[in-house]
């Protein structure tokens, strides 16, 4: 997959015109490039060419990767950076591939690919729940507790090899009741992981507040107030949002996604027709529909079930008045605060925690602990009937893999591959 013995560099800061960018370079020879390019505080981009820089070493096996490690810290311009990848790979490096630097990070030991996929996961978070989980998993959480089963069914395997290789002997090193016993307990704790366990893809998906109502009745001059941008066209004239518009909102408790529909009520065209049956589809759709109506004029309010009744333009005479809901001006931005609060009470947002002791897992990960728990019943069905023998053993074994798999140390070279290429090339 990688040549290992390769000393690798590339650009691990953004793309883009920056402040400062970094380079790393990894291997046996990234000591020797970075003093060699670095002398008093000046880069050397070329013949007779310098400019002001910093290089840091870090010495393996206590670096990022395990191996001798340095960055270099320089002017963020991006014509600049690549001058100095010139010279670095000109001293003997060569141009890392995508991951690379944190695949030989688990190749060397310094993580397992639990936490090397936490690593892509931190990378691409695009909410505080995915990075809230993304860490958790860096910090060990799926290691830690996949370690210990692991450790629980390799001791319980042991004891029934033994148990097969002195069966001619008077020597036994434990019954089948106690060993179902001890089986029962680690399929028990790995069904409590699943169970407990988030989805990454649920976690990808931030939930829907869909706004909708009568024409005219505020919502997109809401959805700004809420926002504090400009994200919808805002006119007094009734009918202005023709689409869908979404936006995410960062709330106290969360995040979650506004979506600004058209407005409702009799149409004359159309195009008017299409755009309310996508607004009446969002609807139905909604994690949270907020159903906002126009307070300054006197009719009467259906409010659809279980929507979040918001009034709007308090700063005009009001003269709607829904019971329970919640008086807004999306002009003065009065009310606003609070409706942002009843949002996020609503939908029942965690501050972006995984909490207690649950994991976020991927499909990949999901599948083999699901196949894990799968031999686990195999195995008890076998001891319920008395059978501690050599299909015993081969369910044990299979479900020891199935988390060796997890953890990276029973894995293949595609999939190695597939998941470190997930990565930008500089992580």
């Amino acid at each position: 997959m990688y040549c290992p013995d390769d000393t690798v560099a590339a650009v691990s800061s953004p793309a883009g015109l920056a402040g400062r960018g970094v380079i790393r370079i990894s291997g046996s020879d990234a000591l020797v490039i970075g003093r060699e390019l670095v002398k008093g505080g000046r880069v050397r981009l070329g013949e007779g060419f310098s400019c002001g820089g910093v290089c840091y070493e870090f010495i393996g096996p206590r670096s990022y990767t395990g191996e001798d490690t340095v960055e270099l810290h320089l002017p963020g311009s991006p014509v600049l950076l690549q001058m100095v990848m010139g010279q670095i790979v000109e001293a003997g490096a060569r141009l890392a591939e995508a991951g690379e630097f944190t695949a030989r990070a688990f190749f060397n030991g310094r993580m397992d690919l639990t936490e090397a996929e936490a690593v892509a996961e931190v990378i691409s978070a695009r909410s505080d729940a995915e990075l809230a989980a993304a860490e958790r998993l860096l910090a060990g959480a799926l290691h830690e507790r996949c370690g210990k089963l692991a450790g629980r069914l390799a001791e319980i395997l042991g004891l029934v090899e033994a148990g097969i290789d002195f069966s001619e002997e008077e020597i036994e090193f434990a019954s089948a009741e106690e060993l179902l016993s001890y089986v029962q307990e680690v399929r028990e704790a790995l069904r409590r992981l699943l169970e407990e366990s988030l989805s990454w893809e649920d976690l990808h998906e931030l939930p829907r507040v869909v706004f909708a109502g009568a024409a005219n009745a505020g919502k997109s001059s809401l959805v700004n107030a809420l926002l504090g941008l400009e994200r919808s066209i805002v006119s007094s004239m009734a009918g202005t949002t023709r689409d869908v518009l979404t936006a995410p909102l960062r709330l106290a408790e969360g995040e979650c996604l506004l979506v600004d529909t058209a407005g409702l009520g009799v149409v004359d065209d159309v195009l008017a027709a299409e755009t309310q049956e996508v607004t009446k589809s969002e609807a139905a759709g909604a994690d949270l529909l907020v159903w906002v109506m126009d307070g300054s004029k006197e009719r009467a309010a259906e409010v659809p079930a279980g929507a979040l009744a918001v009034v709007n333009k308090s700063d005009i005479l009001l003269k709607l008045r829904v019971e329970g809901a919640i008086v807004v001006s999306a002009l003065t931005g009065q009310g606003v605060d609070r409706l942002k609060a009843e949002i996020g009470r609503r939908l029942g947002l965690r501050g972006g925690e995984v909490g207690g002791s649950a994991v976020a897992l991927n499909l990949r990960q999901r599948k083999a602990l699901e196949a894990g728990l799968e031999h686990l019943g195999g195995a008890v069905e076998r001891l319920a009937r008395g059978r501690a023998d050599e299909i015993l053993a081969v369910e044990l074994r299979s479900a020891l893999d199935e988390l060796g798999t997890v953890s990276g140390a029973i894995v293949s070279d595609e999939v190695l591959g597939e998941i470190f290429g997930r990565f930008c090339v500089g992580k």
